[in-house]
């Protein structure tokens, strides 16, 4: 039984496939190629950011696919908010407690 050899151009074919198949998310995760930076003055936000230059682009995608850092900057604001309030209700009872008002 002979083997059959593959033409050039079928083998050219393949290597294209396999190329394709790499530079797919599924077999690319962006895992590491992402970094979260706070941004706290002048407006409180989150940004997306690509770890290296290599990977801005994919980060930029990513980030414009899933909205990233409007839904990190969102529940950072309501977190933020959440424990101001939880610190100011703590400084209030504690100077209530001691006899001390605010204004006083």
């Amino acid at each position: 039984m002979a083997i059959k050899r593959p033409k050039p151009e079928e083998i050219v074919v393949k290597l294209q496939q396999v190329e394709v198949l790499m530079g797919h998310p599924y077999l690319n995760p962006g895992n590491e190629a992402m970094q979260i930076t706070y941004e706290l003055h002048p407006r409180s936000s989150v940004r997306c950011d690509a770890a290296t230059l290599v990977d801005q682009r994919k980060v930029a995608n990513i980030d414009g696919l899933l909205n990233l850092s409007l839904r990190w900057t969102r529940e950072f604001k309501a977190e933020y908010s959440k424990q101001k309030d939880v610190l100011l209700n703590r400084a209030r009872h504690g100077s209530e407690q001691h006899g001390f008002s605010e204004g006083k």
